[in-house]
């Protein structure tokens, strides 16, 4: 394990991969209606996180990143 001060800890969360995923973390989060770090989204603002999501992840350059880092997370 990585202490948290340690220099391949920072590379590792600085790499496009780790904020790759934390994007599809987060994506899928809202999906589901939750907010970080606990509670739910009411709605109205779940509808327009949704559009907006669907918006940006189907712009082609933002699908093909999200899928070079994991193809099946994206799915």
């Amino acid at each position: 394990m990585l202490s948290p001060d340690s220099i391949e800890r920072l590379r590792a969360e600085k790499s496009q991969y780790y904020l790759g995923y934390k994007i599809l973390w987060v994506i899928r989060l809202f999906l589901n209606g939750k907010k970080f770090p606990h509670g739910n989204i009411n709605e109205t603002q779940w509808r327009n996180y949704v559009r907006e999501i669907v918006d940006c992840i189907s712009k082609e350059n933002i699908m093909l990143d999200l899928l070079y880092i994991d193809a099946e997370a994206f799915f």
